[in-house]
């Protein structure tokens, strides 16, 4: 099969999977938005953000080594030895686990949620380490099986929960973990975890190179982490926990483009890993990702069209001014995609210290420019900093890409893009009703017209 064409049909197959998880989460915004106050809904996702801070942690990044591992090791033994060497250092995370919450429970952290968020944390290590181990093995359509099955568990318990039985905080957190489990269960059977798994299948050596590789992306992920994370506690501490709860809200307009470019990212790694030997590797990466951030560009037009109306009249009075952050969240979310993108260069080449050493870069700019920033202009200055923050790392890893693949960027047109997008972000906030959609929409034939051949380009490989 074609390379492009291979990273197009797993890009379907991934979308097929996730599309309805990302979506949910969206579309039960205005459900969150109007059982839950803007307290409650700031302490589930101060919950799930430090569940992304730990998971890395407390798994050693196992899950990245494991899908690198199952892609390059293809013999049945050399996966059991892989599968049961992750799975053993999920048991160790297991105990670890364990032994911390018997000891904090006393002190009543996360509002007596502590409980709730053991639970989820232990489901969604295994879970990471499978999923990545189904990926790595080629089974690509039932790892997508396994996102429609979440999204309906996930849905429908958060309707009966939430709404029907008024639970609020508690039945958001039920419904991640009653999902979380049966995904577990899932993945382990169409993984034929039970024949890959043995005590005698444990292979130092084999653990010894998988660490080397992994270990590297724990930092990695805490700066993600700090970039992402640390806002959400940086906005608690300066402006309020309502604040956070409007920064939370805000945060989902931009995850309707991360939904594609997660999705995508599912399926470039895959290729990326593959045509790693490629002796065309170079013209590969620059082809897919001058398509790449055509598509994001544009699609970030397009959320900006109907940011302002869509916030103002669907979600809750109290969160209506949310739609001010969205610009600058929704360009901190292209940048992180274009540096997901070009870190794959590292993962690919086996030189995961570079991911983490350009991540500490973004990581300080971010938490710098919020400290600065917060306490002058607000929950805005957390937008600009997490803007700022990937911003540079996306600078970094682009000058590292050039040396190691030899990838070629128009910044020219590049910078075109971006000018358009503080145009129309302008736009924004100087106009109301039908004079911002109809200025909004000339923004967006602008940008079409700066790349009109990268977008023909695409429109003829999806037609074809």
């Amino acid at each position: 099969m074609d390379k492009y064409h291979k990273l197009a049909m797993n890009s379907l197959i991934f979308a097929i999977g996730n599309l309805g998880s990302r979506f949910i989460s969206i579309i039960m915004v205005p459900l969150y938005t109007r059982f839950m106050t803007t307290s409650e809904y700031g302490q589930v996702d101060l919950v799930t953000t430090a569940i992304s801070l730990l998971l890395p942690i407390i798994s050693l990044a196992i899950g990245q080594a494991v899908i690198r591992f199952a892609v390059a090791y293809s013999e049945s033994d050399d996966r059991k030895r892989i599968f049961s060497n992750a799975v053993a250092l999920n048991i160790l995370g297991t105990l670890l686990l364990g032994l911390v919450f018997l000891i904090l429970q006393p002190f009543h952290l996360f509002h007596g949620l502590l409980a709730y968020f053991t639970i989820l944390l232990i489901l969604q290590l295994f879970g990471d380490t499978i999923s990545q181990f189904v990926r790595g093995i080629g089974r690509v359509r039932q790892y997508a099986i396994n996102g429609i099955l979440t999204t309906i568990i996930t849905a429908g318990l958060n309707i009966l929960l939430i709404v029907q039985w008024q639970q609020g905080v508690d039945g958001y957190l039920v419904s991640m973990i009653v999902a979380a489990a049966i995904s577990d269960f899932y993945l382990f059977i169409v993984s034929r975890g039970f024949n890959l798994f043995s005590i005698r299948h444990l292979n130092k050596k084999l653990l010894g190179s998988m660490l080397i590789y992994a270990v590297p992306l724990i930092p990695n992920s805490i700066m993600w982490w700090i970039i992402n994370g640390s806002t959400r506690y940086l906005i608690l501490f300066f402006v309020g926990a309502g604040a956070n709860g409007l920064f939370a809200v805000a945060n989902k307009i931009p995850s309707i483009l991360s939904i594609a470019t997660n999705i995508f990212s599912q399926a470039w790694q895959l290729s990326a890993f593959e045509e790693q030997d490629s002796s065309d590797k170079a013209g590969f990466y620059t082809s897919v990702f001058k398509n790449y951030y055509t598509v994001l560009f544009i699609g970030a037009s397009i959320i900006l069209i109907i940011t302002k109306p869509l916030i103002i009249y669907t979600v809750g009075q109290q969160f209506s001014s949310s739609w001010e952050l969205v610009p600058f969240l929704l360009l901190a979310s292209m940048y992180q995609s274009f540096s997901g993108f070009l870190g794959t260069t590292y993962t690919a080449s086996l030189q995961t210290k570079g991911v983490f050493t350009t991540s500490i870069l973004a990581a300080m700019v971010s938490f710098i420019a919020n400290l600065v920033l917060l306490p002058i202009i607000g929950v805005y200055g957390a937008g600009i900093g997490t803007c700022l923050g990937f911003v540079a790392m996306w600078w970094i890893r682009l000058k590292d890409t050039k040396k190691i693949i030899g990838l070629n960027v128009n910044l020219k047109e590049y910078a075109l893009l971006n000018i358009v997008f503080f145009i129309q972000t302008g736009i924004m906030y100087l106009f109301n009703n039908s004079t911002l959609v109809v200025a909004e929409a000339l923004c967006f034939i602008l940008m079409c017209l700066v790349v009109h051949q990268n977008l023909y380009s695409v429109i003829k490989k999806v037609l074809k």
